[in-house]
């Protein structure tokens, strides 16, 4: 954008969702960034997804969705050898199949997982 276009108020055109939804534009390009934290528990670790900062299309998939996963439920104690990738992978894949579903982060707590995705559809 040059300086008569920021001074002026020209804006970029956005294509129609519908058009980006079905190209490899609907997702961007990972940026991710690792987060290292203190629980109260110990040291706890996360990330987020820098790729979305600069998301051009926000405003299509702006339904919030956190996921918490606690890994002291019946599936967790019958799965130890479950991971946090493959839960992850799950609830994205299974979402994927019916929406938009941007994970922009994700977070190891004391009790489990929590995913924070954007969605473009509530239902």
């Amino acid at each position: 954008m040059g300086l008569f276009d920021r001074i002026f108020g020209r804006k970029e055109v956005v294509p129609p969702w519908n058009e980006i939804k079905n190209t490899d534009k609907v997702y961007p390009q990972p940026s991710i960034t690792l987060l290292a934290l203190q629980t109260k528990n110990g040291p706890g670790t996360g990330w987020v997804d820098m790729g979305y900062k600069k998301y051009p299309y926000k405003k299509n998939c702006r339904y919030n969705f956190l996921i918490k996963v606690y890994f002291t439920d019946s599936i967790a104690g019958k799965n130890p050898d479950l991971d946090i990738g493959t839960i992850e992978d799950f609830f994205i894949d299974e979402l994927r199949k019916i929406c938009v579903a941007h994970i922009v982060g994700r977070l190891a707590t004391d009790n489990g997982l929590n995913i924070e995705m954007y969605l473009d559809k509530l239902e």
